[in-house]
């Protein structure tokens, strides 16, 4: 009996596991793919982002302003720093943190966007998509 609760356990908990390391797999895309998660208590706004896009497009550095209910918070950047040695760069961050408030009362708008790449130049930045972002009341790109 307690050999069977044993494995009952151990496969549950590999099913844990194995779900969470699918859910966090950076992909690979010719777009920006930044991939929000809300990480805090309900009452706070708390988010990590994964941001993935494919090496051949060189981009190191997106430099950009960040803006929360039309109040400008702070310049913000992500650098791309990691590689797989298949196909894509990423880069995680912690992106918000605010008590008092759910995420859903917020809207986010990224300004003044800069891209740089590996040779430190401004380059064109790529179109940028969000996966998650409904947890917001909004989230853009202005130009």
């Amino acid at each position: 009996m307690k050999k069977t609760i044993s494995i009952a356990v151990c496969v549950a908990a590999l099913c844990a596991c194995s779900s969470q390391s699918q859910e966090s797999e950076p992909t690979a895309t010719d777009y920006l793919l930044v991939k929000i998660d809300e990480t805090g208590p309900p009452e706070s706004c708390r988010i990590e982002q994964l941001s993935t896009i494919t090496d051949d497009l060189e981009l190191y550095m997106v430099e950009f302003d960040r803006y929360i209910n039309g109040q400008k918070q702070m310049f913000s950047q992500m650098q791309f720093t990691g590689h797989d040695g298949i196909d894509f760069v990423r880069d995680r961050s912690t992106f918000l943190t605010f008590e008092g408030a759910p995420c859903n009362t917020y809207a986010v708008e990224w300004r003044n966007l800069e891209c740089i790449n590996q040779s430190r130049d401004k380059i064109d930045c790529p179109e940028i998509r969000f996966e998650g972002a409904e947890i917001f009341k909004s989230i853009s790109v202005v130009d």
